[in-house]
């Protein structure tokens, strides 16, 4: 896929594995800033980590939140 996305912001939500994580990858390969969210902060943590180390240069977020309720 050759999309370059420089200079574009991704934020992905619940990226925290299979298909969102993949996609998160994806888009930061074609290099945009990613932000990963997922409900814990821990599965964020091992996601971000799985992407990090394929995409050196990688500018990569994360935020831990649950979009199911309001607050």
């Amino acid at each position: 896929m050759n999309l370059r996305l420089d200079g574009k912001k991704a934020l992905v939500t619940v990226s925290t594995a299979g298909i969102g994580v993949a996609i998160a990858r994806a888009l930061a390969l074609e290099g945009a800033s990613v932000v990963i969210m997922g409900h814990t902060q821990e599965r964020v943590d091992n996601a971000t980590e799985s992407v990090r180390p394929e995409i050196r240069d990688a500018k990569i977020s994360w935020v831990a939140a649950d979009l199911a309720t309001p607050e």
